[in-house]
């Protein structure tokens, strides 16, 4: 019997799948930070103008312990306690096995919303809630505390004063003279965020691109740069044997059509 090669169909499914669990981490890092300014800054605006209340201290304590514990162990005791004891949420998934229509953005919940398929949407809905909430623990507890210290340096600035001693409402003052200014590292602690959560996808996407035909097949130069590695009689006596050890180990190797510039 013929010998079937299955390679590429194996090789599809894998690229298939690395696209869905990239698109789906993205979904949920979006979800996540958004429900970390939506309950964070709220949040830290209540314990900045309630300092040393009861909430305050609550605040703080859950915060610490948000930022500190680990996520992964996080995750676990939500699927027990929402999907198997409550029966709120799935367990895993990205959507029910009932529903099925093409992709259009590769983002399932906006391509449910899309299908109109009655259900398909809060199927999509449902399976993002647990996954949005544990990547947002630790932003919501560092834009809680940001909001929180920047709330208690404003809140002590002369035009605040000056705004309670005309006989502004408290709320007008809070909301409008306190909170804008008090908004500016939070922006920043939310660029951060946004950065760190996108490094994994923008090195993979710049791996990607690094390995097309056109990039790998193209002709090296002519003349290398002289560096560490090509002048050897440089580096000083003193240097470690086992730093030399690691440059010869880690030197790339020299075809023969190129020229190295000396040192």
């Amino acid at each position: 019997m013929p010998r079937i090669n299955l390679l590429p169909w194996r090789e599809a499914e894998r690229k298939e799948r690395k696209q869905q669990f990239t698109v789906a981490l993205v979904l949920a890092a979006l979800a996540a930070v958004v429900i970390a300014v939506l309950v964070g800054i709220p949040a830290g605006v209540v314990a900045g103008v309630k300092r040393g209340s009861a909430f305050d201290h609550l605040l703080m304590g859950v915060s610490l312990t948000g930022y500190s514990m680990p996520i992964f162990w996080w995750a676990l005791l939500l699927i027990i306690f929402f999907s198997g004891t409550l029966h709120w949420t799935p367990v895993s998934g990205r959507i029910e096995i009932l529903y099925f229509f093409p992709p259009v953005t590769g983002f399932m919940l906006i391509d449910s919303l899309l299908s109109g398929q009655e259900g398909a949407f809060t199927s999509a809905l449902r399976h993002l809630i647990l996954p949005a909430v544990v990547l947002g623990t630790i932003p919501m507890a560092v834009i809680a505390r940001q909001t929180r210290s920047a709330m208690l340096e404003v809140l002590n600035e002369d035009y605040v004063r000056t705004a309670r001693a005309k006989g502004l409402r408290w709320r007008r003052v809070v909301v409008v003279h306190t909170l804008r200014n008090s908004l500016i590292p939070v922006v920043t602690a939310l660029g951060d965020i946004g950065y760190s959560a996108a490094i994994p996808y923008l090195d993979r996407l710049a791996v990607s691109q690094n390995h097309t035909p056109a990039v790998r097949n193209a002709a090296p130069p002519d003349i290398l740069v002289p560096d560490a590695f090509s002048c050897r009689e440089q580096i000083p006596q003193n240097t470690p044997r086992q730093a030399l050890h690691f440059a010869e180990v880690l030197r790339p190797a020299e075809p023969a059509s190129q020229k190295t510039l000396s040192c």
